[in-house]
């Protein structure tokens, strides 16, 4: 049996596509487009400003590969049941779901009594929608219920309702296709499919190209651990070698291909499969990339309402653009993140630690 070892370098990815995705919506403090050349520190951090949000493809299929790693077997055996699944995932990402929402909606008020109108251009019939409001309390408020569904009250928050989505499939899929072959052949499909709804712009209920964005990176990232670790268990080292020195190639030659999806998601699956063999050889410690990673998912949820918070206090979007703003602005997300990790996160984390270690 493989000895299984935490993958660090996916924890360091983590945090630095957190940020790029942060760096992506900077826009949205100035109202302009992404390829703004005078962004802060724009000639280094291009491509991120520019090509940021892609990187929540990256996030899917990094979802998929650490799923598919840690409870695909166990689903399918019965050593975790469907509802223990569920209830795990809910604890880990709803609670600051919930708070980050919440703080939103109060702080889109605020925007609104003193500007006239909603941070981001939200339409006011929508933000004052019974049902729209009930949805992004559920937590499914992008995508379900209507191919124009509006995205939710923390705009960012969409990735969530979408891989709740997701990992209903997921779990249902193992739990009821027992049999490796066929489980795996329906993997395989559905990620053609989700990528099917994104290259032909099919819009309806469920089957839309946000939904596809998340089906199809998750189960291709699932399906691309799932032929990796068959390579490895053969614990053939040259072989490892060689497949890290062609992950590296086909990385460096789709960066020639920019604007092909196909080919980034390529590019994406190159990483993972360079992360999971370097991990085999050696994990190296960075315990700044460490934290980063383990504070991504804070990041990632409270740049919305950090950013409408600035808007309120700050008309002049003049000073967005200098340098010494630029690094308040991280310096204030980062320590917010922290706390949010620290207070939010790991504390209903430890609370359900706690009810499974009861008897």
């Amino acid at each position: 049996m493989i000895e299984k070892r935490e993958n660090v370098y996916f924890n360091y990815l983590k945090g630095i596509a957190a940020i790029s995705i942060v760096l992506f919506h900077y826009n949205k403090l100035t109202d302009t487009l992404h390829n703004n050349e005078l962004f802060p520190f724009y000639n280094i951090l291009e491509i991120a400003y520019v090509k940021g949000g892609n990187l929540v493809e990256f996030f899917f299929m990094l979802s998929g590969v650490l799923f598919f790693m840690n409870y695909e077997k166990r689903l399918v055996d019965g050593a975790i049941s469907g509802k223990a699944f569920f209830l795990r995932r809910i604890m880990k990402l709803y609670p600051l779901y919930l708070i980050t929402t919440a703080v939103t909606f109060v702080l889109q008020i605020i925007h609104y009594s003193t500007n006239g109108f909603f941070f981001d251009h939200v339409r006011e019939s929508i933000f004052f929608n019974c049902k729209y409001l009930l949805l992004n309390i559920i937590g499914i408020s992008s995508q379900w219920f209507s191919a124009r569904e509006p995205y939710p009250i923390n705009s960012p928050a969409w990735y969530l309702s979408v891989s709740f989505f997701v990992y209903i499939l997921f779990a249902v899929l193992c739990r009821t296709v027992k049999n490796d072959i066929l489980r795996r052949t329906i993997c395989f499909a559905l990620s053609i499919i989700g990528y099917i709804l994104i290259v032909k712009n099919i819009s309806f209920p469920f089957l839309n190209i946000d939904m596809g964005r998340g089906i199809s990176c998750f189960f291709i990232g699932g399906m691309s651990y799932l032929i990796w670790n068959q390579v490895h268990q053969r614990k053939n080292k040259p072989l490892s070698i060689l497949i890290m020195s062609a992950s590296v190639f086909i990385f460096i030659s789709s960066c020639l291909f920019n604007n092909l999806y196909l080919v980034m998601l390529i590019r994406y699956i190159s990483v993972i499969i360079f992360c999971l063999t370097l991990n085999t050889f050696v994990s190296w410690n960075c315990r700044l990339l460490n934290e980063l990673g383990k504070i991504s998912f804070s990041i990632y949820l409270w740049q919305f309402p950090y950013m409408c918070a600035i808007k309120i206090l700050i008309r002049n979007i003049d000073i967005f653009y200098t340098k010494i703003f630029f690094v308040l602005f991280w310096s204030v997300l980062l320590v917010l993140s922290i706390l949010s990790y620290v207070f939010i996160e790991n504390r209903f984390k430890n609370t359900m630690r706690s009810k499974n270690r009861k008897p």
